[in-house]
């Protein structure tokens, strides 16, 4: 306990009362918002927004990365699509296509390997 003068406890005191109206005027009209509220608000906040440019560039990449990936042979395309598109892993992969882990481990270097050597074909840099 502190002894502060009068005229000082008197503005404490009207300031702890100005919070409990706050408080209690947040509580009856529910007029919070929070940035977990799932609106977008902190996503405009947290993340920088792409310039066009850069938004060009990404859909011109993804379109060659499609181009890409249209060269592989059908098993190491769709090997490829289920791992990085699909987020499944190599072991649930190969249960699905019944094979060993190391084919179908192999399989999607070689398909990898594959799109690197188009990529540098086409003069651009890997993804």
């Amino acid at each position: 306990i502190v002894e502060v003068p009068e005229d000082v406890f008197t503005i404490l005191e009207e300031l702890r009362r100005q919070e409990e109206n706050y408080q209690r005027y947040l509580r009856r009209y529910k007029a919070f918002y929070s940035l977990d509220a799932d609106d977008g608000i902190e996503q405009d906040v947290l993340y920088e927004q792409p310039s066009l440019c850069e938004i060009l560039e990404q859909q011109r990449l993804i379109a060659l990365l499609y181009q890409g990936l249209v060269t592989l042979p059908e098993k190491q395309r769709r090997r490829i699509h289920a791992h990085y598109f699909l987020g499944m892993g190599v072991a649930q992969i190969a249960r699905l296509e019944r094979r060993s882990f190391p084919t179908i481990k192999e399989s999607i270097e070689r398909g990898i390997r594959r799109l690197e050597n188009f990529f540098e074909e086409k003069g651009e840099r890997t993804p």
